[in-house]
């Protein structure tokens, strides 16, 4: 299995360079079927779906000295967070339904409601000490005023 990866994964990384290369040294057109145009981006595919299924043929012949039948990797599958999303859901179950859980979350967003408040007392305390600095410096151009502000 770890062959098969490690082979897949190298035509993963260089599947768009050679699709591309085939793209730019095939013809635009290969022919027609039933009227429509059979173009080089078809073949591409065709020939990737063709790859697909010499990959799940070879796959079949490869044996590994640790294998294990299907039931016992299903079984361990199961158990793993990464491979279960029903894991995830008890997860959140778990912590909205249960009073630890509810504890935990509120914890969590009051810590989070304390962050938000002090960068908004940091934003706020900047805007004002900007704006007062900027209030406090007189005008260039003392003729020119507010409509409906009459200067002499």
């Amino acid at each position: 299995m770890a062959v098969f990866l490690a082979l897949t994964s190298l035509l993963t990384a260089f599947g768009p360079i050679f699709g591309g290369e085939f793209l730019r040294a095939s013809a635009g057109q290969f022919g027609t079927l039933f009227g429509h145009p059979i173009l080089s981006f078809h073949a591409l595919f065709i020939l990737t779906a063709f790859g697909c299924l010499l990959a799940t043929h070879l796959v079949q012949r490869v044996r590994e000295p640790e294998e294990q039948p299907v039931e016992n990797v299903w079984r361990e599958m199961r158990t793993m967070r990464t491979f279960n999303p029903m894991l995830s859901m008890l997860s959140v179950g778990e912590l909205l339904l249960t009073p630890r859980g509810l504890v935990a979350l509120a914890r969590k967003s009051l810590r989070s409601v304390r962050q938000q408040v002090k960068a908004i007392e940091e934003v706020g305390e900047e805007l004002a000490t900007s704006g007062k600095a900027l209030l406090g410096r007189p005008a260039k151009n003392k003729d020119v005023g507010i409509k409906g502000d009459e200067r002499p």
